[in-house]
């Protein structure tokens, strides 16, 4: 399970003209799967986080993870630190959970 939270205000979005960015950070918790997990953005004022309107996400974390997020299944991919292998599927690393991951969300303005 990815948990989304958004950075408080007014660092939590910046409005373009056809794209809004939500910047925050993700926790993950149980199990990864197979081809990733979903990623439920928070809602957000006068946008639609579904996935549908999501264009694309940047993750960032310190411990060395690569995150991939997949636009058509709303997933998000992760690579383990020391190879270029999806992570095994199974209870998220320790040092995953106890990472800091930040996320910046591009999202199509409603």
């Amino acid at each position: 399970m990815i948990t989304a939270t958004l950075n408080a205000y007014p660092g939590a979005h910046s409005r373009r003209q056809n794209v809004t960015s939500l910047f925050g950070t993700l926790v993950f918790s149980g199990s990864y799967t197979t081809l990733g997990d979903t990623l439920t953005l928070p809602p957000h004022t006068g946008l639609d986080t579904s996935a549908s309107h999501v264009v694309q996400v940047y993750i960032t974390g310190i411990v060395g993870y690569q995150y991939q997020y997949n636009q058509v299944a709303g997933k998000v991919v992760i690579q383990a630190n020391d190879s270029n292998n999806e992570l095994s599927a199974g209870p998220y690393p320790g040092d995953l959970t106890g990472d800091t991951v930040h996320f910046e969300a591009i999202i199509k303005n409603t």
